[in-house]
């Protein structure tokens, strides 16, 4: 099997099993006793609305709270709805114990209903008043604090066996267990927790890489990408993300019609704006640019070896600061330079400096969101000696990054100008979370926007950099992979989240 399929093979199902498993509640039981543990499957896997994600002992609960949020119980969701807690204890430092535990669980899973157990001692403990204990209480207390997101978070008494009935000790458990099912999570609780499920995990922001990715091999955009992203939008704001400036993303984004509310996020996250649908006016979200000392390092750098082999002739650099690309003017680069405005649509304009002295007093007075070095692909070598020389600028410089949009191309941007970022910004202005964010990419520069987002998908015609990335970070497993840009990959990915999930309303 070719590294293609495999790659298709390994992601194609990943909204398929959450969707399988969409009519059950996921339930995560916590108890160092077996008998306990073998009567909550029991009760949660006989039941058509419910299944038993694992069980697991409370000395687990630290690796569990310190595990990889990325890393997915194995029914494909990100946490479970239902937390089933045993609280049983001898003792009062026990208890205090058995809270610490439930407090981190808690924490770990903010928004899964969290429904501890006690016998009649501990429930008194807290609820009575001759017993209470008040210090107990407190830590009750802390916990149902830090727990507003969720729906439900509460202590219910069951009966617990004691020495002379431990022969029955699963029987007991088990009728404790069926009424817990039976009062707490009653057919309208459940119903609400999966309402509850479904808007927590709904995708309410749409990322997507332009070039390769939404654009096809001509630059365009078909008409069942654009009309499956102008039906999203009127829904869910979408977010194009790119290497390009600002100017060159506009006459795409416009495209999703005047009702859609669309972000902009330029030189692979360096400037981020509103721009678009029912924004009330532009603005500018998030901005991170090039330090001035490191930019002049790059053009000293660029100075040093345009002029010999094997970059005379074959090495062009763009400055961008916000929309204004500069250059340098070299008839030896001009076709690169053509090539490169073609690429973004025909419609940009340069600022040509005659000397890079003229470049460098220009760059002292304006920061660049990127600087861009395009090697000519085809000569002698050139974009291999010019890789070491880009990873020597990078360890010279204070805050800088390159990310090769293509193998020939060098973006040079600071280190916080990243799709992640970027997206990060976007959802704070929303007051969504990550996991409520779709992205489609294809590229080494997608990587941690993929790595970070609820619903990651990738083109076919992904960049097999992207995909070494992807498997190395053990993220692999979380991509969908759909069809390529030249076969409407990008609505291929929408229908994905409209059919397999409710994640779309």
């Amino acid at each position: 099997m070719n590294l293609h399929m495999s790659a298709f093979v390994q992601g194609q199902s990943k909204l398929e099993d959450i969707a399988k498993e969409e009519t059950k509640l996921s339930v995560l039981v916590i108890s160092d006793n077996p008998d306990y543990a073998s009567a909550a499957r029991i009760v949660f896997d006989t039941n058509p609305d419910t299944l038993t994600d694992r069980t697991m002992s409370r000395k687990d609960i630290d690796r569990l709270v310190n595990e990889s949020r990325t890393k997915s119980p194995k029914n494909g969701r990100h946490e479970p709805d239902v937390i089933i807690f045993d609280m049983y204890s001898v003792s009062d430092t026990k208890l205090g114990e058995q809270f610490s535990l439930m407090k981190a669980i808690g924490s770990k899973y903010p928004y899964a209903a969290l429904i501890g157990t006690s016998d009649w001692v501990t429930h008194s403990k807290l609820f009575g008043h001759s017993q209470r204990n008040d210090a107990l209480l407190s830590m009750w207390e802390e916990i149902l604090s830090e727990r507003r997101t969720s729906l439900i978070t509460q202590v219910y008494r069951i009966a617990y066996p004691s020495g002379h009935d431990s022969r029955d000790a699963q029987k007991i458990f088990l009728e404790g267990l069926t009424n817990l099912f039976n009062d707490t999570l009653n057919p309208v609780t459940r119903q609400q927790i999966f309402e509850y499920r479904h808007e927590k995990n709904r995708c309410k922001l749409f990322g997507v890489d332009l070039d390769d990715t939404l654009l096809d091999d001509n630059g365009k955009i078909s008409d069942k990408n654009m009309g499956a992203l102008r039906r999203l939008g009127q829904k869910v704001p979408i977010a194009f993300a790119s290497g390009r400036p600002p100017v060159s993303m506009m006459e795409t984004a416009r495209l999703v019609g005047p009702e859609v509310d669309w972000y902009i996020i330029a030189h692979n996250g360096a400037l981020v704006s509103n721009e678009g649908g029912r924004a009330l006016y532009e603005r500018t979200i998030y901005e991170r640019t090039i330090k001035k000392e490191d930019a002049a390092k790059l053009l000293g750098m660029f100075g040093s070896i345009r002029e010999r082999e094997p970059f005379k002739g074959n090495l062009l650099l763009i400055y961008f600061a916000g929309n204004e690309p500069s250059s340098i003017e070299d008839d030896a680069v001009a076709d690169l330079r053509l090539s490169y405005i073609k690429r973004l649509g025909g419609k940009m304009r340069f600022h040509l400096f005659e000397d890079i002295g003229s470049m460098e007093r220009m760059a002292g007075a304006f920061e660049p969101h990127k600087i861009l070095m395009i090697v000519r692909a085809d000569y002698k070598g050139a974009v291999k000696e010019f890789n070491n020389i880009a990873s020597e600028a990078i360890n010279s410089a204070d805050s800088l990054v390159v990310n090769p949009s293509h193998p020939n191309y060098f973006e040079f941007t600071h280190p916080e100008s990243t799709k992640a970022k970027a997206l990060e910004k976007v959802i704070e202005t929303l007051g969504i979370s990550m996991r409520n964010v779709a992205y489609v990419g294809n590229g080494l520069n997608d990587a941690d926007a993929l790595q970070t987002v609820g619903y990651p998908f990738v083109v076919k015609n992904y960049d097999t950099r992207l995909y070494r990335k992807l498997k190395e970070s053990g993220h692999l497993h979380k991509i969908e992979f759909v069809s390529t840009n030249n076969e409407d990959g990008v609505a291929e990915a929408i229908g994905k989240l409209r059919s397999y999930t409710r994640v779309v309303k």
